[in-house]
Protein backbone atom coordinates (compact mmCIF):
# COMPACT_ATOMS: atom_id res chain seq x y z
CA UNK A 1 0.00 0.00 0.00
CA UNK A 2 2.43 2.61 0.86
CA UNK A 3 4.51 1.66 -2.40
CA UNK A 4 1.12 2.15 -3.88
CA UNK A 5 0.90 5.92 -2.58
CA UNK A 6 4.19 6.42 -3.74
CA UNK A 7 3.34 5.79 -7.22
CA UNK A 8 0.02 7.47 -7.21
CA UNK A 9 -0.37 10.34 -9.62
CA UNK A 10 -1.41 12.62 -6.84
CA UNK A 11 -0.30 15.94 -8.72
CA UNK A 12 -0.22 19.21 -6.02
CA UNK A 13 -1.45 17.06 -3.18
CA UNK A 14 0.76 18.76 -0.71
CA UNK A 15 0.86 22.16 0.07
CA UNK A 16 4.18 24.08 0.73
CA UNK A 17 3.94 23.81 4.31
CA UNK A 18 3.77 20.11 3.75
CA UNK A 19 0.19 19.82 4.39
CA UNK A 20 -2.01 17.26 2.82
CA UNK A 21 -4.29 19.32 0.38
CA UNK A 22 -8.34 18.20 1.43
CA UNK A 23 -9.21 17.90 -2.29
CA UNK A 24 -5.76 15.89 -2.86
CA UNK A 25 -7.50 13.20 -0.22
CA UNK A 26 -9.92 11.60 -2.64
CA UNK A 27 -7.38 11.19 -5.32
CA UNK A 28 -5.08 9.01 -3.25
CA UNK A 29 -8.73 7.38 -2.40
CA UNK A 30 -9.62 6.63 -5.73
CA UNK A 31 -6.45 5.58 -6.36
CA UNK A 32 -5.83 3.17 -3.41
CA UNK A 33 -8.89 2.24 -1.90
CA UNK A 34 -9.79 -1.72 -2.84
CA UNK A 35 -13.46 -1.36 -2.35
CA UNK A 36 -13.39 0.87 -5.40
CA UNK A 37 -10.91 -1.17 -7.08
CA UNK A 38 -13.38 -3.97 -6.95
CA UNK A 39 -16.15 -2.08 -7.83
CA UNK A 40 -14.19 -1.15 -11.34
CA UNK A 41 -13.29 -4.34 -12.20
CA UNK A 42 -17.61 -5.08 -11.54
CA UNK A 43 -18.01 -2.54 -14.13
CA UNK A 44 -15.51 -3.74 -16.88
CA UNK A 45 -16.95 -6.87 -16.37
CA UNK A 46 -20.64 -5.58 -17.24
CA UNK A 47 -18.83 -3.99 -20.20
CA UNK A 48 -17.50 -7.21 -21.72
CA UNK A 49 -21.16 -8.42 -20.93
CA UNK A 50 -22.22 -6.08 -24.06
CA UNK A 51 -19.76 -7.67 -26.42
CA UNK A 52 -21.28 -10.90 -25.44
CA UNK A 53 -24.83 -9.98 -26.15
CA UNK A 54 -23.84 -8.50 -29.45
CA UNK A 55 -21.51 -11.45 -31.05
CA UNK A 56 -22.80 -13.52 -33.88
CA UNK A 57 -24.63 -16.65 -32.75
CA UNK A 58 -22.42 -20.21 -32.75
CA UNK A 59 -21.96 -22.19 -35.99
CA UNK A 60 -22.74 -25.51 -35.60
CA UNK A 61 -21.49 -28.44 -37.74
CA UNK A 62 -22.29 -32.55 -38.04
CA UNK A 63 -20.28 -34.73 -39.59
CA UNK A 64 -22.03 -38.29 -40.67
CA UNK A 65 -19.75 -41.37 -41.49
CA UNK A 66 -21.43 -44.93 -42.56
CA UNK A 67 -20.05 -48.17 -43.77
CA UNK A 68 -22.36 -50.61 -45.86
CA UNK A 69 -20.54 -54.16 -46.06
CA UNK A 70 -22.40 -55.58 -48.83
CA UNK A 71 -22.71 -52.31 -51.02
CA UNK A 72 -20.64 -51.99 -53.77
CA UNK A 73 -19.33 -48.44 -52.85
CA UNK A 74 -19.78 -48.70 -48.91
CA UNK A 75 -18.40 -45.52 -47.56
CA UNK A 76 -21.06 -42.87 -47.01
CA UNK A 77 -20.16 -39.41 -45.86
CA UNK A 78 -21.29 -36.37 -45.55
CA UNK A 79 -21.89 -32.87 -43.23
CA UNK A 80 -24.21 -30.03 -42.78
CA UNK A 81 -24.18 -26.54 -41.01
CA UNK A 82 -26.26 -25.35 -38.41
CA UNK A 83 -26.74 -21.55 -38.33
CA UNK A 84 -29.17 -19.85 -36.75
CA UNK A 85 -30.51 -16.39 -38.07
CA UNK A 86 -31.94 -14.50 -35.14
CA UNK A 87 -35.08 -12.11 -36.35
CA UNK A 88 -36.99 -9.48 -34.61
CA UNK A 89 -34.09 -7.65 -34.16
CA UNK A 90 -33.18 -10.47 -30.71
CA UNK A 91 -29.46 -9.98 -30.95
CA UNK A 92 -29.80 -5.98 -31.48
CA UNK A 93 -32.37 -6.40 -27.81
CA UNK A 94 -29.93 -8.25 -26.21
CA UNK A 95 -27.24 -5.68 -26.83
CA UNK A 96 -29.62 -2.96 -25.21
CA UNK A 97 -30.23 -4.50 -22.36
CA UNK A 98 -26.43 -5.61 -21.62
CA UNK A 99 -25.71 -1.69 -22.22
CA UNK A 100 -28.26 -1.01 -19.90
CA UNK A 101 -27.24 -3.43 -17.25
CA UNK A 102 -23.69 -1.79 -17.69
CA UNK A 103 -24.86 1.21 -17.01
CA UNK A 104 -26.18 0.13 -13.52
CA UNK A 105 -22.75 -0.60 -13.06
CA UNK A 106 -21.42 2.18 -14.05
CA UNK A 107 -23.55 3.92 -11.58
CA UNK A 108 -23.15 1.50 -8.92
CA UNK A 109 -19.48 2.13 -9.47
CA UNK A 110 -20.38 6.41 -8.90
CA UNK A 111 -22.16 5.56 -5.80
CA UNK A 112 -19.16 3.04 -3.95
CA UNK A 113 -16.49 6.16 -5.25
CA UNK A 114 -19.20 8.99 -3.69
CA UNK A 115 -19.31 6.59 -0.16
CA UNK A 116 -16.08 6.84 -0.67
CA UNK A 117 -15.30 10.19 -0.88
CA UNK A 118 -17.63 11.35 1.76
CA UNK A 119 -15.95 9.20 4.32
CA UNK A 120 -12.46 10.68 3.42
CA UNK A 121 -13.89 14.17 4.01
CA UNK A 122 -15.58 13.31 7.00
CA UNK A 123 -12.42 11.79 8.77
CA UNK A 124 -10.63 14.74 7.34
CA UNK A 125 -12.77 17.04 8.91
CA UNK A 126 -13.07 14.50 11.92
CA UNK A 127 -9.35 15.39 12.32
CA UNK A 128 -9.43 18.96 11.98
CA UNK A 129 -12.36 19.28 14.56
CA UNK A 130 -10.59 17.13 17.51
CA UNK A 131 -7.83 19.56 16.97
CA UNK A 132 -9.30 22.60 17.30
CA UNK A 133 -11.68 20.80 20.15
CA UNK A 134 -8.33 20.00 21.89
CA UNK A 135 -7.15 23.81 21.95
CA UNK A 136 -10.46 24.36 23.18
CA UNK A 137 -10.56 22.14 26.43
CA UNK A 138 -7.00 23.24 27.22
CA UNK A 139 -8.18 26.99 27.55
CA UNK A 140 -11.17 26.03 29.35
CA UNK A 141 -8.79 23.23 31.59
CA UNK A 142 -6.89 26.22 32.36
CA UNK A 143 -9.44 28.37 33.15
CA UNK A 144 -11.16 25.79 35.57
CA UNK A 145 -7.61 25.30 36.72
CA UNK A 146 -7.04 28.76 37.90
CA UNK A 147 -10.34 28.95 39.35
CA UNK A 148 -9.80 25.67 41.64
CA UNK A 149 -6.53 27.06 42.61
CA UNK A 150 -8.01 30.60 44.05
CA UNK A 151 -10.90 28.45 45.53
CA UNK A 152 -8.71 26.72 47.66
CA UNK A 153 -6.62 29.54 48.29
CA UNK A 154 -9.80 31.52 50.01
CA UNK A 155 -10.94 28.29 51.93
CA UNK A 156 -7.44 28.44 53.71
CA UNK A 157 -7.94 31.83 54.63
CA UNK A 158 -10.89 31.59 55.41
CA UNK A 159 -12.72 33.93 52.90
CA UNK A 160 -14.17 30.86 50.63
CA UNK A 161 -16.37 28.04 50.72
CA UNK A 162 -15.52 24.94 50.39
CA UNK A 163 -18.48 23.76 47.76
CA UNK A 164 -16.77 26.56 45.66
CA UNK A 165 -13.51 24.42 46.10
CA UNK A 166 -15.43 20.70 45.10
CA UNK A 167 -17.42 22.18 42.55
CA UNK A 168 -14.32 23.84 40.41
CA UNK A 169 -12.42 20.24 41.55
CA UNK A 170 -15.47 18.75 39.79
CA UNK A 171 -15.48 20.53 37.01
CA UNK A 172 -11.46 20.04 36.47
CA UNK A 173 -12.16 16.49 36.59
CA UNK A 174 -15.06 16.16 34.38
CA UNK A 175 -12.72 18.93 32.07
CA UNK A 176 -10.39 15.93 32.17
CA UNK A 177 -12.47 13.11 30.93
CA UNK A 178 -13.41 15.56 27.89
CA UNK A 179 -9.88 15.37 26.90
CA UNK A 180 -9.36 11.77 27.04
CA UNK A 181 -12.67 11.44 24.83
CA UNK A 182 -11.38 13.76 22.32
CA UNK A 183 -8.02 12.51 22.34
CA UNK A 184 -10.06 9.02 21.32
CA UNK A 185 -12.03 10.56 18.46
CA UNK A 186 -8.52 12.38 16.85
CA UNK A 187 -7.25 8.65 16.87
CA UNK A 188 -10.10 6.91 15.71
CA UNK A 189 -10.59 9.76 12.80
CA UNK A 190 -7.43 8.86 11.33
CA UNK A 191 -7.98 5.25 11.51
CA UNK A 192 -11.37 6.44 9.00
CA UNK A 193 -9.03 8.52 7.21
CA UNK A 194 -6.81 5.41 6.95
CA UNK A 195 -9.59 2.98 5.83
CA UNK A 196 -11.38 5.65 3.24
CA UNK A 197 -7.82 5.91 1.35
CA UNK A 198 -6.76 2.10 1.62
CA UNK A 199 -3.85 2.63 3.46
CA UNK A 200 -2.80 1.11 7.16
CA UNK A 201 -3.84 3.32 9.85
CA UNK A 202 -0.03 3.83 10.94
CA UNK A 203 0.48 5.29 7.22
CA UNK A 204 -1.12 8.39 8.29
CA UNK A 205 -0.20 8.94 11.76
CA UNK A 206 1.97 12.26 11.28
CA UNK A 207 -0.13 13.28 8.39
CA UNK A 208 -0.81 16.86 8.73
CA UNK A 209 -4.11 18.73 6.85
CA UNK A 210 -4.15 21.88 5.27
CA UNK A 211 -6.63 24.31 7.27
CA UNK A 212 -10.09 23.35 7.29
CA UNK A 213 -12.56 26.21 5.87
CA UNK A 214 -13.53 29.11 8.64
CA UNK A 215 -16.82 29.73 7.61
CA UNK A 216 -19.83 27.35 7.18
CA UNK A 217 -21.58 27.52 3.75
CA UNK A 218 -24.71 29.67 3.47
CA UNK A 219 -27.60 27.74 2.95
CA UNK A 220 -28.34 26.54 -0.59
CA UNK A 221 -31.47 26.68 -2.83
CA UNK A 222 -34.09 23.74 -1.90
CA UNK A 223 -34.97 23.69 -4.79
CA UNK A 224 -31.91 23.47 -6.95
CA UNK A 225 -30.95 20.78 -4.67
CA UNK A 226 -33.93 18.56 -5.58
CA UNK A 227 -33.68 19.09 -9.08
CA UNK A 228 -29.48 18.10 -8.45
CA UNK A 229 -30.84 15.40 -6.90
CA UNK A 230 -33.19 13.93 -9.16
CA UNK A 231 -31.09 14.37 -12.47
CA UNK A 232 -27.25 13.67 -10.50
CA UNK A 233 -27.93 11.05 -7.69
CA UNK A 234 -26.20 7.67 -9.17
CA UNK A 235 -29.05 5.78 -6.96
CA UNK A 236 -31.58 7.62 -8.91
CA UNK A 237 -29.73 6.92 -12.21
CA UNK A 238 -29.01 3.56 -11.29
CA UNK A 239 -32.49 3.00 -10.71
CA UNK A 240 -33.65 4.41 -13.94
CA UNK A 241 -31.05 2.40 -15.63
CA UNK A 242 -32.85 -1.08 -14.51
CA UNK A 243 -36.09 0.49 -15.43
CA UNK A 244 -34.51 0.74 -19.21
CA UNK A 245 -33.01 -2.62 -18.55
CA UNK A 246 -36.34 -4.42 -17.50
CA UNK A 247 -37.85 -2.47 -21.01
CA UNK A 248 -35.53 -3.94 -23.36
CA UNK A 249 -35.81 -7.50 -22.25
CA UNK A 250 -39.88 -6.99 -22.29
CA UNK A 251 -38.87 -6.12 -26.07
CA UNK A 252 -36.87 -8.96 -26.04
CA UNK A 253 -39.47 -11.40 -25.08
CA UNK A 254 -42.22 -10.02 -27.08
CA UNK A 255 -39.37 -11.16 -30.13
CA UNK A 256 -39.12 -14.04 -29.10
CA UNK A 257 -43.09 -14.59 -30.36
CA UNK A 258 -41.07 -14.76 -34.25
CA UNK A 259 -39.21 -17.92 -34.72
CA UNK A 260 -35.80 -17.81 -35.40
CA UNK A 261 -34.78 -19.38 -38.68
CA UNK A 262 -32.47 -22.22 -38.67
CA UNK A 263 -30.39 -22.68 -42.08
CA UNK A 264 -28.26 -26.35 -42.33
CA UNK A 265 -26.42 -26.14 -45.69
CA UNK A 266 -24.78 -29.63 -46.53
CA UNK A 267 -23.26 -32.14 -48.60
CA UNK A 268 -22.92 -35.62 -48.83
CA UNK A 269 -21.18 -38.28 -50.90
CA UNK A 270 -23.60 -41.71 -50.87
CA UNK A 271 -22.85 -44.54 -52.97
CA UNK A 272 -21.07 -42.93 -55.32
CA UNK A 273 -23.53 -39.69 -55.83
CA UNK A 274 -22.81 -36.65 -54.83
CA UNK A 275 -25.82 -34.54 -52.95
CA UNK A 276 -26.07 -31.07 -51.51
CA UNK A 277 -28.78 -30.12 -49.24
CA UNK A 278 -30.29 -27.43 -47.56
CA UNK A 279 -32.19 -27.28 -44.29
CA UNK A 280 -34.46 -24.79 -43.48
CA UNK A 281 -36.16 -25.23 -39.60
CA UNK A 282 -38.18 -22.99 -37.22
CA UNK A 283 -38.38 -22.64 -33.33
CA UNK A 284 -41.96 -22.03 -32.47
CA UNK A 285 -43.01 -20.86 -28.90
CA UNK A 286 -46.13 -23.25 -28.47
CA UNK A 287 -48.13 -20.46 -26.03
CA UNK A 288 -46.61 -17.94 -28.10
CA UNK A 289 -44.01 -16.37 -25.60
CA UNK A 290 -47.00 -15.31 -23.61
CA UNK A 291 -45.76 -16.80 -20.31
CA UNK A 292 -42.07 -14.87 -20.36
CA UNK A 293 -43.58 -11.81 -21.48
CA UNK A 294 -46.26 -10.99 -18.78
CA UNK A 295 -43.06 -12.33 -16.93
CA UNK A 296 -40.95 -9.64 -17.96
CA UNK A 297 -44.25 -7.01 -18.26
CA UNK A 298 -43.94 -7.39 -14.32
CA UNK A 299 -40.50 -6.88 -13.92
CA UNK A 300 -40.55 -3.86 -15.94
CA UNK A 301 -43.60 -3.00 -13.55
CA UNK A 302 -41.66 -3.54 -10.28
CA UNK A 303 -38.62 -1.36 -11.86
CA UNK A 304 -41.00 1.51 -12.41
CA UNK A 305 -41.92 0.98 -8.64
CA UNK A 306 -38.48 0.69 -7.83
CA UNK A 307 -37.30 3.88 -9.60
CA UNK A 308 -40.49 6.07 -8.04
CA UNK A 309 -39.44 4.62 -4.92
CA UNK A 310 -35.75 6.06 -5.00
CA UNK A 311 -36.29 9.26 -6.52
CA UNK A 312 -39.00 10.01 -3.23
CA UNK A 313 -36.61 8.88 -1.25
CA UNK A 314 -33.64 10.93 -2.77
CA UNK A 315 -36.16 14.18 -2.62
CA UNK A 316 -36.89 13.27 1.01
CA UNK A 317 -33.32 13.40 1.81
CA UNK A 318 -32.64 16.30 0.38
CA UNK A 319 -35.80 18.11 2.08
CA UNK A 320 -34.64 16.23 5.48
CA UNK A 321 -30.96 17.69 5.19
CA UNK A 322 -31.56 20.70 4.47
CA UNK A 323 -34.00 21.35 6.96
CA UNK A 324 -31.61 20.01 9.38
CA UNK A 325 -28.87 22.24 8.28
CA UNK A 326 -30.87 25.71 8.42
CA UNK A 327 -31.62 24.76 12.30
CA UNK A 328 -27.85 23.61 12.84
CA UNK A 329 -27.11 27.50 11.49
CA UNK A 330 -29.47 28.98 13.78
CA UNK A 331 -28.26 27.14 16.67
CA UNK A 332 -24.36 28.18 15.33
CA UNK A 333 -26.06 32.06 15.36
CA UNK A 334 -27.55 31.06 18.85
CA UNK A 335 -24.26 29.51 20.22
CA UNK A 336 -22.12 32.60 18.52
CA UNK A 337 -24.12 35.04 20.60
CA UNK A 338 -24.13 33.20 23.82
CA UNK A 339 -20.13 33.76 23.20
CA UNK A 340 -20.13 37.34 22.68
CA UNK A 341 -21.70 37.52 25.51
CA UNK A 342 -19.82 35.89 28.17
CA UNK A 343 -16.79 37.45 26.11
CA UNK A 344 -18.28 40.61 27.27
CA UNK A 345 -18.89 39.77 30.81
CA UNK A 346 -15.40 38.71 30.59
CA UNK A 347 -13.71 41.76 29.73
CA UNK A 348 -15.91 43.90 31.57
CA UNK A 349 -15.27 41.82 34.86
CA UNK A 350 -11.22 42.26 34.07
CA UNK A 351 -11.90 46.17 33.76
CA UNK A 352 -13.58 46.29 37.05
CA UNK A 353 -10.50 44.12 38.22
CA UNK A 354 -8.34 46.62 36.79
CA UNK A 355 -10.43 49.50 38.34
CA UNK A 356 -10.48 47.93 42.09
CA UNK A 357 -14.35 47.16 41.78
CA UNK A 358 -13.92 43.46 41.34
CA UNK A 359 -11.92 40.44 42.62
CA UNK A 360 -9.99 37.93 41.06
CA UNK A 361 -12.05 34.90 41.37
CA UNK A 362 -14.95 36.76 39.52
CA UNK A 363 -12.66 37.50 36.69
CA UNK A 364 -11.49 33.74 36.73
CA UNK A 365 -15.54 32.84 36.61
CA UNK A 366 -16.09 34.87 34.17
CA UNK A 367 -13.37 33.65 32.15
CA UNK A 368 -14.59 29.72 32.75
CA UNK A 369 -18.08 30.92 31.51
CA UNK A 370 -16.84 32.02 28.33
CA UNK A 371 -15.05 29.14 27.63
CA UNK A 372 -17.62 27.11 28.14
CA UNK A 373 -19.45 28.79 25.62
CA UNK A 374 -16.52 28.85 23.28
CA UNK A 375 -17.10 25.14 23.58
CA UNK A 376 -20.88 25.62 22.66
CA UNK A 377 -20.05 27.45 19.65
CA UNK A 378 -17.05 24.87 19.09
CA UNK A 379 -19.93 21.96 19.32
CA UNK A 380 -22.60 24.11 17.28
CA UNK A 381 -20.05 24.73 14.86
CA UNK A 382 -19.46 21.01 14.98
CA UNK A 383 -23.29 19.86 14.28
CA UNK A 384 -23.82 22.41 11.54
CA UNK A 385 -20.85 20.96 9.08
CA UNK A 386 -22.04 17.45 9.98
CA UNK A 387 -25.28 18.76 8.72
CA UNK A 388 -23.49 19.87 5.65
CA UNK A 389 -22.39 17.06 5.19
CA UNK A 390 -25.62 14.88 5.53
CA UNK A 391 -26.91 17.98 3.11
CA UNK A 392 -24.19 16.71 0.73
CA UNK A 393 -24.87 12.87 0.82
CA UNK A 394 -28.28 13.81 0.27
CA UNK A 395 -27.49 14.76 -3.29
CA UNK A 396 -24.62 12.78 -3.72
CA UNK A 397 -22.19 15.45 -4.86
CA UNK A 398 -20.02 18.01 -3.59
CA UNK A 399 -21.33 21.50 -2.71
CA UNK A 400 -19.38 24.86 -2.18
CA UNK A 401 -16.28 25.10 -1.08
CA UNK A 402 -15.86 21.34 -2.02
CA UNK A 403 -16.73 21.60 -5.62
CA UNK A 404 -13.25 21.33 -6.87
CA UNK A 405 -13.10 17.78 -5.48
CA UNK A 406 -14.91 16.18 -8.38
CA UNK A 407 -12.41 17.73 -10.57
Amino acid sequence: MLEALAQADLGQGRDAEGRWRLAALPVVAGQLNPTLQRAEAEQRAALTAVGVATAPGDLGLNLDLQHAANASSPWTYGFSLDWVWQTAGKRRLRGEQAQAEANQAALQLATTGWNIDAATLRAAYAISAATDRTKAEARLADAVDQWRKVAATLVELGEGTRLEEITATRESMQIALDRADTAQRATVARSDLAAALGLPAAAVADWSLESWPAELPSMPDANELAARATQMRPDVLESLAAYVAAEAALHLQVAKQYPDVHLGPGFSYDQGQRKWTLGLGFTFPLDGNRAAIAQAEAKRATASARFQEVQAQALAAVSRAHAAYAGALDKLARAQAIAQEAESQRQAQEALLQHGTADRLAVIQASVEASRASLLQFDARDAAWLAYFDLMDAVRSYLPPFNDFSQ
